[in-house]
């Protein structure tokens, strides 16, 4: 149904719809030049929906001998394959790939809200897509797709309303970036350096500087329990039952969210083998070389957890080493470095053995300093978590708001 004073009209005849070219990779006259060349990824990950930069440069000679063309600034982009139905305003001029459409010469449509419109229409686009190495719409498809909208002064004060949300999330991604920023610079010098008293007494040592009090000992002197290999269950077993931590549940240095696990069906006694509790830690053991080694902390646990195959998990003697400084130690390049170095290549992917985690050097000051070392950046991350649930709630109210926006559930009146 088409709300009051909407208007049911086609994409392309509210815009002219065109896609570009990728000049011939290998060139080197056609790449490196002055013009921001658009790919997918660029339009994914941009900010806010404004797209300023790109990875990829192209030149004028690029533009002038092939499919390419650049697009004025305030052309609304959307991704036509793999990854269907992001949408970007750009900043600058710039071209663009034919896996990106550019919609150009606006009739009546305000070019924020048509792109926040677009992405709303992500799912629909998706399921008209078709098929060959990855999925893909044609801009015949996007030409013919019917959408309603509202008058043009009220498209604005949508796009107003939307656009003020995102820039608030833009606004805690920054603080985000910069508490990580901060998080890992004090990581990094409470592990070479210590707390200040040792500031003037460091040594040197076979992972770098430490203060000349603390020993270097392989992790697996420390370690009460492990490192056990997880379970492997097929995808079928899947669905309900208890969760289970998998390679997804967590970032490198993550606690890892208990609320978000998928469910796995097993036995009490198939469970024990596997089973999580407080203050275990868990490496993931066969990945690609960007994910291997990445840890998590398993901080509580409000029923029987367990952990799958391609991760392992070890449990430290806290006597010696507090389960939370081992966790901020492996998740530091300090850590991982080591961890790499010892990795068995395989096609796409790498492995680490439990040996290999067991033989980690770490730096291993008294435990009372380690409980003020964890302490200190402890007071990080706790406002770093605050910061992610307060994006993550306005990703939320964003995503409701616009689907009432954009479908005319809510109205918001724009200036005649």
């Amino acid at each position: 149904m088409t709300p009051e004073g909407w208007a049911l009209r086609k994409l392309g005849d509210v815009a002219t719809i065109t896609s570009g070219g990728t000049p011939k990779v290998g060139r080197g006259d056609y790449y490196g030049g002055e013009i921001p060349f658009a790919k997918i990824e660029d339009v994914t990950s941009s900010p806010g929906l404004l797209i300023s930069e790109t990875k990829t440069h192209i030149t004028r000679k690029a533009v002038n001998e092939t499919a390419a063309k650049v697009y004025p600034p305030g052309t609304v982009l959307v991704t036509m394959y793999g990854t269907i139905g992001e949408a970007a305003v750009t900043a600058i001029p710039m071209a663009a790939n034919q896996a990106i459409a550019a919609f150009l010469d606006l009739k009546g449509v305000d070019r924020w809200y048509l792109a926040y419109m677009l992405q709303t229409l992500a799912p629909h686009f998706r399921r008209r897509a078709g098929q060959t190495t990855q999925a893909n719409i044609s801009g015949a498809v996007l030409k013919n797709f019917e959408c309603r909208f509202p008058p043009l002064p009220e498209q604005v004060a949508i796009a107003t309303t939307l656009k003020a949300v995102d820039d608030a999330i833009a606004a805690s991604d920054a603080v985000i970036e910069q508490l990580d920023r901060v998080r890992k610079d004090i990581i990094a010098d409470l592990l070479h350096h210590g707390l200040p008293r040792h500031a003037d007494v460091l040594r040197e040592s076979e992972i770098g500087q430490v203060p000349a009090a603390w020993a270097i000992v392989p992790l697996g002197d420390l370690i009460e329990d492990g490192p056990t290999n997880g379970l492997y269950r097929p995808q079928d077993a899947y669905g309900e039952g208890v969760p289970i931590i998998r390679i997804d549940a967590f970032a490198n240095g993550d606690v890892v969210d208990i609320t978000q696990l998928r469910r796995l069906r097993i036995t009490s006694s198939e469970a024990v083998p596997y089973r999580v509790g407080p203050g275990d830690i868990v490496i993931n053991r066969v990945n690609s070389l960007s994910h291997l080694g990445k840890v998590g902390l398993v901080e509580r646990v409000d029923e029987t957890t367990v952990f799958e195959s391609n991760m392992m998990r070890i449990r430290m003697n806290a006597t010696r080493c507090v389960p939370r400084f081992a966790f901020l130690v492996l998740a530091s390049p300090l850590a991982r470095d080591q961890l790499l170095r010892r990795a068995k290549l395989a096609v796409a992917q790498a492995s680490i053995n439990q040996q290999d985690v067991k033989g980690v050097l770490v730096p291993l000051p008294p435990v009372d300093e380690q409980k003020v070392i964890v302490n200190a950046v402890g007071a990080v991350t706790d406002r770093l978590s605050k910061e992610r649930a307060v994006i993550a709630e306005r990703r939320r109210v964003k995503v409701a708001l616009a689907d009432a926006l954009l479908t005319g559930r809510l109205r918001v009146r724009g200036a005649a």
